[in-house]
């Protein structure tokens, strides 16, 4: 059976970047960063071994944005190895953030797979209007990519 491990973290880095606006802000205009840490429990909208596809899920990061809804669209290439890429659009009360994302990992059929990679954010809309940064990502599934659960760390260079 062919591993199909989701790439979760996407969503969570969509999350993340929501999170790094403090409230009734606007965009950034120096060069400070702003780091934030989300986490995300994804679900695989296909069946497993499926190379290309889309998680949904729920994302939890700190003040200000608190909760948000996460998907994430992938295309897996597996082997030994899992590796995936693709895109992750994350939305919460004051807008949404989308990130692009790389991350790969062993393949395993006998237990978790955890994958990790990196994220580029590449826009938002509401209060993250312009929104850009990078980002780490980790991901663990323990039924072979029908159930994800991501953390990422964002670190945002405008907002």
């Amino acid at each position: 059976m062919r591993s199909r491990f989701t790439l979760a973290f996407v969503p969570v880095l969509a999350v993340l970047a929501l999170a790094l606006v403090p409230a009734g802000s606007g965009a950034a205009t120096t060069a400070k960063t702003t780091k934030v840490k989300c986490t995300a429990n994804l679900q695989n909208q296909q069946k497993a071994g499926t190379p290309k596809g889309y998680d949904l899920g729920f994302s939890t990061c700190g003040k200000p944005l608190g909760k948000g809804v996460t998907a994430v669209w992938y295309n897996e290439t597996i082997s030994s190895t899992i590796a995936a890429k693709g895109k992750t659009e994350s939305w919460g009360d004051n807008g949404a953030i989308t990130t692009t994302y790389s991350a790969s990992g062993p393949l395993s059929t006998t237990g978790p797979i955890t994958i990790t990679g990196t994220a580029k954010i590449t826009g938002g809309t509401g209060k993250y209007k312009g929104a850009k940064g990078t980002g780490k990502i980790t991901c663990t599934t323990p039924d072979l990519g029908q159930t994800l659960s991501c953390t990422e760390t964002l670190t945002f260079s405008k907002l």
